[in-house]
């Protein structure tokens, strides 16, 4: 074989790997995806056999945690993977951010502050929500070395202080993917993190003091 005929075949086996591993990459993930919608969706229903009157309301769902939000009663039902329930007041959510690694690029508070990005992008919409809060460019700047994605929530109830969604954890550390690979999942962690808009909205009510003017 000769020289030039050993580079070829050498960039073709690279080449078939390459495509190999992105097809098994991209099939993991997809059942991964499926396997969490089958649990959210057996775990909602489950819900929903117990509080039906938040039947065809918005939910932010996930694995482990389904949350179901009553815009009129201003109460959000949460469903976790061990079988619990419980109605929590809107009122009770204090703060929600995206964190990768535990640092948050985004945060929304109860205070009536419009979410904060921490990393680039603009932030619009009505108190408390967040849209657009983080830019493609501003993200794959800050991708080395990130090994989670999540949507981190506290409250002041006393059995759920924490409600957290992991959207992404892969094996080892990001670096070894594409900023554009890991994008998507960035996207994800940001349409669930607007999903929760609702629930910081500021509303007067007869329990939490606000009046409106």
């Amino acid at each position: 074989m000769g020289f030039l005929q050993t580079i070829y075949w050498g960039i073709g086996l690279s080449f078939a790997f390459v495509v190999i591993f992105t097809m098994f990459h991209m099939g993991a993930e997809k059942a991964t995806a499926d396997r969490i919608n089958v649990a959210s969706d057996s775990l909602a229903d489950r819900m929903l056999v117990r509080f039906p009157s938040y039947q065809n309301m918005p939910l932010v769902k996930g694995d482990t945690l389904v949350l179901m939000m009553d815009t009129h009663r201003r109460t959000a039902l949460l469903g976790t993977g061990s079988g619990v329930a419980k109605e929590i007041p809107f009122d009770s959510f204090v703060s929600a951010e995206i964190l990768t690694d535990g640092q948050s690029l985004t945060e929304t508070k109860r205070s009536g502050m419009l979410g904060r990005a921490v990393v680039g992008g603009a932030i619009g919409g009505g108190v408390g929500a967040v849209i657009g809060a983080i830019s493609a460019g501003s993200f794959q700047r800050a991708t080395h070395n990130i090994t989670s994605i999540s949507v981190f929530v506290t409250t002041s109830d006393a059995q759920f202080p924490y409600i957290t969604w992991n959207i992404f954890q892969p094996h080892g550390v990001m670096q070894d993917l594409k900023p554009h690979e890991v994008w998507p999942h960035m996207m994800d962690a940001t349409a669930l993190y607007n999903q929760l808009a609702p629930v910081f909205k500021l509303t007067p009510t007869a329990d939490n003091g606000l009046v409106s003017i």
